[in-house]
């Protein structure tokens, strides 16, 4: 093989592995586009209408669906309810918000022991009082 032959050669094998690399690259940078835009979509359409940003929820939908990347981006960065941080011995969610049975402060329950418990130990003996009275008799054993 000749000199020149052998640098087309060696050019065309560049320019198709250069072609095969933008290939691969265009298609991950279409495949995050994607899994980006069904993220964004999913989060704007789960979002509750009051927490939405800047613009009704409705608006922010139809942004994301007409405009993939720059809709999915914007609706990260304007859109999105802002995650609360997480107080210690609370949290984040509504159910925190406001006391449970037996709380004269919002918060999660602290569990406590059973038997320093009076109305866990009464209910606890009535449910066993009522289940012997419920249990099937035995037959007695005859000699």
């Amino acid at each position: 093989m000749s000199a020149p032959a052998c640098g087309r050669l060696v050019s065309a094998i560049g320019s198709a592995i250069e072609e095969i690399i933008v290939l691969y690259l265009s298609e991950a940078f279409g495949l995050a586009t994607l899994v980006l835009w069904l993220y964004c979509l999913f989060d704007a359409i789960t979002t509750p209408d009051e927490m939405c940003r800047n613009l009704p929820k409705i608006v922010w939908i139809v942004i994301v669906l007409l405009f993939p990347l720059v809709g999915s981006v914007v609706w990260l960065i304007a859109g999105r309810p802002q995650r609360v941080p997480r107080q210690a011995g609370g949290g984040s969610y509504p159910a925190f918000d406001r006391p449970g049975p037996g709380q004269d402060r919002p918060g999660p329950a602290v569990p406590s022991n059973p038997d320093d418990d009076e109305e866990f130990l009464r209910r606890l003996r009535e449910r066993a009082e009522e289940q012997r009275r419920n249990a099937p008799k035995k037959p007695e054993e005859e000699d």
